[in-house]
């Protein structure tokens, strides 16, 4: 017969201190129980008396003897769950939670603020079992996250992972494509999915980015442009068609006298003076007017037909008044033919003006160009840029935050040719 539960004390530690044939008559007393489930049951209610007994030791003991008397256990954290355990069920009797697991107590114990009202539950029952309180805890249970689908029940790239929604594409079975993205991930140091997210930005600009109408200047200006698909491998990118202005002169937008043939001579010589660099390579422009006289980013050598007029007018229009480098860029896209005109015809001062709004990135850009380190470059949107290298007819797309690693990889190439 197994041996009545006896209160714990402890007035000394020696009293924790067993012989080996107190262990071994623990051990007989333990298998000598008449029936399973009095086995299960006891050992519940045993377990529970031992956790009150060591929360009580803990709180009445001294800090030192507290820790002799786990070393005498040869404890070293495992004590924590009993606490949690007294902490979770103090305000039961050891015996009403006969009836349940002692996993399934530990479980409530180890996650008290999301089974809080499964213990709130229990102090309703008249008796404890394992079902009732399995219950409760599915109750407790958040729904498993399904995969989304749309209205027509058709599959989709995306998921909830860890709570968040992620898109996600299924394998690809296709060798070359695989060995291709294998080689640039080990080249660049980069994850698939970065080279991937730079791929579909591509394509998407390629495919389906159309050029915007450049900002009105005044309220009495209108415009009609007929949206034209970006193409984004080419090099030559549509001119909107322009059907109507009005007049520069109207209103409150005051129109700049026509220049003379010897003034827009005199631009031009401006703008076609080389940059002459001393000492080693810099990525940072150089302090110096000459900057802006020759401003390979608006420079490019288009003949402007008569028909173009009017957009060289509104470039114009725009560089003289606008506030933000958003405005310049999203009007150079529109009128990308127009450019060279239309920067020949500003002054001095207005050119200087255009360069102070002038990203950084871009100034920097421009100065590589013009020595010759890469080949072009455009601007796709607010902080994304296409490069090409000399001697390459693809663009590489470089994100702003990649910027300084992209100047830095391409001052070692240019230091090891040298």
């Amino acid at each position: 017969m197994m041996t009545q539960f006896q209160g714990f004390s402890t007035t000394s530690l020696d009293e924790l201190v067993i012989s080996s044939a107190q262990f071994s008559d623990f051990m007989t007393n333990a298998d000598d129980c008449p029936h399973p489930f009095c086995a299960l049951y006891t050992s519940t209610v045993r377990v529970i008396h031992y956790a009150f007994w060591l929360a009580k030791q803990k709180a009445t003991l001294a800090r030192k003897e507290y820790k002799e008397l786990l070393k005498k256990l040869g404890w070293e954290g495992e004590e924590k769950r009993y606490l949690k355990l007294e902490a979770a069920f103090n305000n039961f009797l050891p015996y009403e939670l006969a009836q349940v697991e002692l996993h399934t107590l530990f479980q409530i114990a180890g996650n008290l603020k999301k089974y809080s009202s499964v213990i709130s539950q229990m102090k309703t029952l008249a008796t404890i079992t394992q079902d009732k309180v399995r219950g409760y805890l599915k109750q407790c249970r958040k729904p498993r996250a399904k995969r989304e689908e749309t209205e027509e029940d058709t599959s989709t790239i995306w998921q909830l992972i860890d709570g968040k929604r992620a898109c996600q594409i299924g394998p690809i079975y296709d060798q070359p494509i695989g060995v291709i993205l294998e080689f640039m991930m080990n080249a660049e140091s980069r994850t698939a999915q970065a080279i991937i997210s730079d791929a579909v930005v591509i394509r998407y600009e390629s495919k389906y980015q159309f050029l915007q109408e450049a900002s009105s200047v005044s309220d009495n200006v209108t415009q009609e442009l007929e949206v034209t698909e970006y193409s984004a491998p080419n090099n030559e990118v549509e001119t909107a068609p322009v059907n109507l202005y009005e007049s520069w002169d109207a209103d409150q937008v005051t129109a700049e006298p026509d220049l003379t043939e010897s003034e827009t001579s005199d631009y031009s010589h401006e703008c076609d003076e080389d940059e002459h660099v001393q000492g080693a390579w810099s990525f940072e422009p150089e302090e110096k007017d000459d900057s802006i006289d020759d401003y390979e980013f608006l420079t490019s050598s288009v003949e402007v037909e008569v028909n173009q007029l009017a957009s060289v007018d509104l470039l114009i229009q725009i560089f003289q008044t606008a506030n933000s480098w958003e405005e310049i860029s999203k009007a150079l896209r529109a009128y990308e033919d127009c450019k060279q005109a239309a920067w020949k015809a500003l002054t001095r001062t207005e050119r200087e003006r255009v360069m102070e709004i002038t990203p950084c990135t871009i100034k920097r850009l421009s100065h590589a160009k013009r020595e010759g380190l890469i080949a072009d470059f455009r601007e796709l949107g607010s902080g994304v840029y296409e490069i090409r290298y000399n001697g390459s007819l693809l663009w590489e797309t470089v994100f702003e935050y990649r910027m300084e690693e992209f100047f830095a990889q391409l001052l070692r190439v240019f230091q090891k040719l040298d």
